[in-house]
Parts: C-alpha cells; structure tokens; sequence
C-alpha cells in the first residue's frame, strides 16, 4: 500500500501594523557606548582633591618680557632667574622672616587676572600675599595664601590693569634660612568653555633605573619622581578649539613650560591638580558634529 503525501502551500506573508511610541515616551539621551568612568578622586601624600574647579592654562606670561623690571628685597642669586622657563633655576633671598618682589610692567594697559608661583622651598607654615598698584604708593593687598602642601600656589581674581605688582613672600621657620622661588607668572589665562570630560586621570612616573647585579643585588639610579595628567576637552565651539587652544599649543609646542590647572576652585592648589610642566605630544582637534570640536587626549607632564 503506497503512502500518501500533502504539502501545505506557504503561508502568506502579512505585514503587522507597528506600533508607534508616543514622543513624550521617546528617550533623547545621547549614551557613549564605552561610558568613562566616573570622575576621579585623587589622593597625593597628604593631598586630597576633587575636581571641582574649572580648567585653566596661564601660558602668557607678561614677566618674561624683557622691559618687565623686577625688583627683589634681597638676592644672593639673582632675580632674573625668575625668568627662566627652567624652575630649578631660581632666585635665592638673603633672608627668610619677609622678602618681596616688586613687578614693575611699564604700562597699565595690560589685561591681568591671575598670578602663580611655583619651584620654592616653603615649609607648610610659609605665606604668600599679592598686591597691586598704579602709582607704586598705594597697594592693594589680596588675602593671603598658606602654602601648606602645595608645589603651585595660583591666584585668581577680577580684571586688573595695575602697573604695579608686589609678591610678600613669610617664612621665618624656614631650616634653609633663606627662601628659594623658580618661576613667578603674572598675566591672564585661558579657560575653555566646555570643561575636562569625565575619565581625566593623574599618575605619578618615576623613571628610576633599577638594576640587578649576577649575585642579586640591586641597585638604582634614581630620578626625581613627576605627576603626569591626561584628559579630554569635549563639544568646543570653533573659536575656542582654534583661536585659543590650538593656537596656545601652536605658540607653546613641546619646548615652553606653562601653568596648567585642572581644578582653579582654590588659590592654593594642589600636587595632583596645579603643575607647571610642558605638553607631551601635540594634541589635535577632532570634528564629531559639525560646529563641535573635540581634542584628542591632551596629555601634560610635571617639569622637576
């Protein structure tokens, strides 16, 4: 008996009407498929700082112009050191208990809103107080700053166009007996409009070499120990991408040491936040959208 087969002819393909969300159920949120991890908290010795303060670059600075007179209450090495991109070169005072140095800019028209000192000897009791004036009379004093644990001590304040500038360096505890400062800046600043992104980072380096002898000892050449910073500029705007901050890195380059401060909330800034120290690698600028600009990572490395 022979068996029998049936074929059931394809079912026909009926399309099924979408449903449509309404747009007030619609999520408009733009997600980074690798979303950064949260912002860092950093923990230096006895540092410790959030960020919290807007980035700032103090890369113009008005005390390296040749007709800028300094003026030192004491120098057993000379002021002009000051000048010196290198902080290990400094300027050494005769004593320790006050010692000032008088800025003379010879013009009241130029734009100034920040001052920093970084490269000294301070113990943490030491304090640094800022003045100016326009007749080299009359000074008006900045409250003053307890160095503490700091490496850069950063002043920020309103516009001023002062001739005159005083630095009141106190620090009468000082073991040294005398106060060493590497590099003064006096100028203004540049502080983009979209800030550091999440995920920046802060990593000390020690390129200390360590050898090994055949019987196992080891010894090491040692090498001052630096912080190094990474981070991201998201979303600028064109003339903040290119008139500012790729034309700061096209003056600077690789080759001049400026101020870079990631968090500015506090004129005493801290280790991990307040650096003077140079580019490492030319940042570049990256076009996701069409009118926002991106930088690579900018990475930036502590001169000792």
């Amino acid at each position: 008996m022979k068996s029998r087969i049936y074929l059931r002819p394809p079912r026909p393909f009926i399309p099924r009407p979408r449903r449509r969300m309404p747009i007030s159920q619609i999520d408009t949120t733009i997600y980074d498929p690798d979303p950064p991890p949260p912002p860092v908290v950093v923990v230096v010795g006895s540092s410790f700082q959030a960020v919290r303060g807007p980035l700032r670059l103090l890369w113009d600075n008005l005390i390296d112009n040749g007709a800028v007179t300094l003026t030192a209450s004491s120098a057993t090495v000379s002021v002009q050191n000051i000048r010196q991109v290198h902080a290990g070169k400094a300027w050494r005072t005769g004593g320790k208990t006050e010692e000032t140095l008088t800025v003379d800019l010879q013009s009241s028209e130029l734009f100034i809103r920040c001052a920093a000192v970084t490269g000294f000897n301070f113990t943490a009791a030491a304090t640094i107080e800022l003045q100016h004036s326009t007749d080299n009379v009359t000074y008006t004093s900045f409250p003053q700053v307890v160095v503490g644990d700091a490496r850069v001590i950063a002043f920020f304040f309103d516009l001023k166009m002062s001739r005159y500038w005083k630095l009141i360096f106190r620090d009468p505890t000082n073991p040294d007996g005398y106060i060493t400062i590497g590099r003064v800046f006096l100028g203004d600043y540049w502080e983009p409009v979209s800030q550091v992104a999440r995920g920046w980072r802060v990593e000390l380096v020690d390129e200390t070499d360590v050898e090994r002898s055949i019987g196992g000892q080891k010894w090491a050449n040692e090498r001052p120990i630096f912080t190094r910073v990474a981070f991201r500029l998201p979303a600028l705007q064109r003339d903040d991408a290119f008139t500012n901050f790729f034309d700061i890195v096209r003056r600077v380059g690789l080759r001049t040491d400026i101020f870079m401060i990631i968090d500015s909330e506090s004129s005493r800034i801290r280790t991990a936040t307040g650096l003077y120290g140079r580019f490492v690698g030319i940042p570049q600028i990256r076009n996701p959208a069409r009118v926002i600009y991106d930088t690579s990572e900018v990475v930036f490395e502590e001169s000792v």
